[in-house]
């Protein structure tokens, strides 16, 4: 995936609910990976002791007794914006446009799927402290919401130095305790989107990514996902490597097998935004990285509503690339899919590699099967 930006489009946004007997054709990104990467196995063939799932037509023919619902998970979204000295003039100007605008959409069309805060470190009305007084904590979306989102950058202007990791601590201690109010959907999971166009201060770029590192595994899990603002591939006073990094350790890394140290912005694990000379192409550019990032927010977990009495046991989640090819995903909780509660599920979780897979490919396709096993 081409993670820098340099032209405007319109991305859709959170994918809806397609229902049937016994699966869901939901919109899912997966990229034609070689059949051994990321849990995925060719239609057709077996392993560890799984059946083949060659026939996925006639496999949906015998299983109309299962009728589960799937929509995808909630997401809960604190955007950590740098706000030092280096993100004066445009950049700051292009930034703050595109998080309106973001603001004004989600205002505008109310989404109980989705929760939005907003942190700013080193500008004019930041303490030191994160979260701090004028942070906004995540919410729906609504008119007060909306409000209180503008009003933290509206009229805050960029200074200070790079205190990276205390942002993104301060951004993580409060989302492994954030419970959603009504009408914010429950059963969702945190998301970190840190933007930055500088260099973190002295001893903070290692300690930032072990944060991200330890917040993607702890309970609940919380995802990163990082907008480098800077020239490519980097001067002095930016480094791409940091923010590509930051990506692998959040657990958003653009494909299996970007390289954050790439001179090449087509292997890339973060998204980059290259400032120019046009303020408003730069704005855009902003819009499209974070409309990418609002639809791959949730794009790895799905929520299950299960009705009568389901065999959990077997079941089967099936990929469709983009080229039409299906794949079999081999239940795994480090690189497959899970439950995340095999007695009593209510998600299916597509893990580790299954997810960047599942990241990196728009014009494929996910099923969902339970109480199905292929023979």
């Amino acid at each position: 995936m081409n993670r820098s930006f340099s032209i405007f489009t319109v991305l859709s946004l959170l994918a809806g609910i397609h229902s049937s007997a016994c699966s869901e054709d939901l919109d899912r990104p997966i990229s034609p990976k070689d059949p051994a990467e990321g849990g995925l196995v060719d239609v057709g063939t077996s392993d560890a002791g799984r059946a083949s799932c060659d026939d996925v037509d006639e496999l949906m023919t015998t299983c109309s007794k299962a009728e589960p619902r799937v929509a995808k998970a909630p997401s809960y979204l604190t955007i950590v914006l740098d706000g030092s000295g280096s993100m004066s003039g445009d950049k700051w100007k292009a930034a703050v446009q595109a998080l309106d605008a973001l603001f004004a959409d989600l205002n505008e069309k109310p989404d109980p799927s989705i929760a939005v805060g907003l942190i700013v470190f080193s500008d004019s009305l930041a303490t030191g402290t994160y979260p701090g007084p004028k942070d906004v904590a995540p919410a729906f979306v609504d008119t007060t919401q909306y409000i209180r989102l503008r009003s933290r950058i509206d009229k805050a202007k960029p200074s200070g130095s790079t205190p990276t990791y205390n942002a993104l601590k301060g951004a993580y201690d409060a989302m492994s305790t954030y419970q959603p109010v009504a009408p914010t959907l429950p059963g969702g999971h945190g998301v970190v989107v840190l933007i930055s166009d500088g260099v973190p201060d002295s001893g903070q770029d290692a300690k930032s990514l072990q944060a991200a590192q330890q917040a993607l595994a702890a309970t609940p899990s919380i995802q990163t996902f990082s907008v480098g603002v800077g020239p490519f591939p980097g001067d002095s006073g930016y480094d791409p490597d940091f923010m590509g990094k930051i990506a692998i350790a959040g657990g958003t890394r653009a494909t299996p097998t970007c390289d954050p140290a790439s001179q090449t912005l087509t292997n890339i694990c973060h998204f980059q935004v290259t400032p120019g000379n046009d303020v408003q192409e730069l704005t855009k550019d902003f819009i499209e990285a974070l409309d990418k990032i609002r639809t791959l927010s949730n794009a790895c977990e799905y929520t299950l509503e299960l009705t009568g009495s389901l065999n959990t046991s077997t079941s089967t989640v099936i990929f469709t690339d983009g080229n039409g090819k299906k794949h079999c995903v081999e239940k795994d909780d480090e690189n497959g899919w899970s439950f995340d509660d095999e007695g009593a599920p209510t998600k299916v979780i597509l893990n580790g590699q299954s997810c960047g897979n599942a990241t990196s490919d728009e014009a494929s396709s996910v099923r969902v099967l339970i109480d199905c096993t292929p023979t």
